[in-house]
Parts: C-alpha cells; structure tokens; sequence
C-alpha cells in the first residue's frame, strides 16, 4: 500500500469511530408488553429519564457501510499511482 492508500484507510476507520462517538443515543421504558416511551438523546427529558441507554445501531451500519464503499473505491483507485 502507498501512502495515499494508507491515510485513506485510517480517515475511513476515523470516520466510523466518530460516527459511533457522535450518534444519537436513546432510551426506552417498557411500561407493559405494548407501551413503551422512547426518551431521545437530544429530548430535554433525557437526563431525567430512566431505561437502558442504545445507540441506533441501523443508522450507524448505514453509514459506516457507505464510508467503507467509499473508502474501498478510493484504495483501488490510488492503487497505481505513486506518492
């Protein structure tokens, strides 16, 4: 690997660190087998609220999937090209 591919796999693996980092989280509270109260992170009542806290692990793949497309294109297209 050259130098261009190299930093651009680490952009790509910065990329998906920050995405997970900087995702949304959310919380929810069952109140029976068919209620539930989902409290986002960017909700006021977030802090306040109780239940386990869970990232949007749908978006983070959709994303993460899309950088390492973009990522892989651009490793194979740097491929023969020096410095």
């Amino acid at each position: 690997m050259n130098k261009k591919q190299i930093a651009v796999s680490v952009l790509a693996v910065l990329g998906i660190i920050l995405l997970v980092i900087f995702t949304p989280r959310y919380k929810i509270i069952w109140i029976d087998s068919k209620n539930f109260i989902k409290t986002e992170q960017t909700s006021p009542l977030y802090k306040r609220s109780g239940g386990k806290e869970s990232l949007y692990w749908g978006k983070i793949a959709a994303y993460s999937g899309l950088i390492m497309l973009v990522s892989g294109i651009l490793v194979f297209s740097l491929k023969g090209k020096r410095e």
